[in-house]
């Protein structure tokens, strides 16, 4: 719910990513949403109510600037390299 929809046109696509090695997601990441209202409306468009988010939504009410992040699993990739 918090990744950046690709564009109006294309709402169930979004500007994220996945970088899988030997068939494993090691890593996860993209553009993430940056207001509390779109967060809200991505929440309900996926049918959750944004009223279990109330914490992570207050973080978003003085502003947020755009921003995006991905997450290494290191374990993940460790145990692929070793096998």
């Amino acid at each position: 719910f918090y990744t950046a929809p690709r564009s109006e046109a294309e709402p169930k696509a979004s500007r994220s990513f996945d970088l899988l090695y030997r068939g494993l997601e090691i890593t996860t990441g993209g553009q993430r949403l940056h207001t509390r209202a779109s967060l809200e409306k991505s929440l309900r468009a996926r049918g959750m109510n944004p009223e279990a988010f109330d914490s992570h939504l207050r973080t978003f009410e003085l502003g947020m600037p755009p921003h995006g992040g991905f997450a290494i699993g290191l374990e993940r990739l460790t145990a692929q390299v070793l096998g």
